[in-house]
């Protein structure tokens, strides 16, 4: 697998992993998660939610290999899980690297990344 192998199909693959391994947000319906390809965020990934939808953006053009593919996926799924109400307060105060959301969001996929990679594409 390499940067080529960044689509929608994988993206799904993983995050049907991520829904299996981390189990479902308390605050929105799994079924309401959507994933999408966009070379127009200026990020790895992006998650935006709203009172209608959750969507995950990936911008395939700033992953320099599929492993990092898999930690964006499983970074922006952790934000998917929690409750965002407070995130903008928070990185008005603490700013994004040191906001506590993100830290936790790179901690888990760190740490599930290779886990992951091993169970869906094992080649």
């Amino acid at each position: 697998m390499n940067t080529s192998d960044i689509n929608l199909k994988n993206a799904r693959i993983i995050l049907d992993w991520c829904y299996q391994n981390l189990g479902g947000p308390k605050y929105r319906p799994y079924s309401k998660l959507k994933v999408s390809i966009s070379r127009s965020i200026n990020c790895r990934g992006l998650y935006e939610e709203d009172s209608d939808s959750s969507i995950i953006y990936v911008n395939p053009k700033r992953h320099r290999s599929f492993n990092e593919f898999i930690d964006t996926m499983i970074h922006e799924y952790i934000h998917f899980l929690q409750s965002l109400r407070y995130y903008d307060q928070i990185m008005e105060i603490t700013g994004y690297d040191k906001h506590p959301m993100e830290h936790t969001s790179n901690l888990v996929a760190y740490i599930l990344k290779y886990k992951c990679r091993k169970e869906l594409f094992p080649n």
